[in-house]
Formats: C-alpha cells, sequence, structure tokens
C-alpha cells in the first residue's frame, strides 16, 4: 500500500510526502501520473 500512497501524495503535488513514501515502498517517480496508475491498478487487480 506504501505504493499507492505515494502516488496520491504525488497527485496532490507534495513531492516531500511522496518521497517518503516511494522509499517505503522501494519504488521511484517515473513517467506520467496516467502510466503509474495503470501500473498500481494492474498490480492490485493481479
Amino acid at each position: 500500500m506504501c505504493h499507492e500512497h505515494a502516488y496520491l501524495h504525488r497527485k496532490e503535488d507534495d513531492a516531500a510526502n511522496a518521497g517518503y513514501w516511494y522509499r517505503r515502498a522501494g519504488h521511484t517517480r517515473e513517467g506520467p501520473l496516467h502510466e503509474e496508475w495503470d501500473e498500481i491498478a494492474s498490480a492490485l487487480l493481479a
């Protein structure tokens, strides 16, 4: 759930908070938000 939390902070333009949650998730901030959301949704539905 850390990646999803990070995504939401990134979407809110809260880079500091997003960075914390991306580090917890072991993920990086790359690419457009809609592509990241597709990745998250696919992982949750798998």
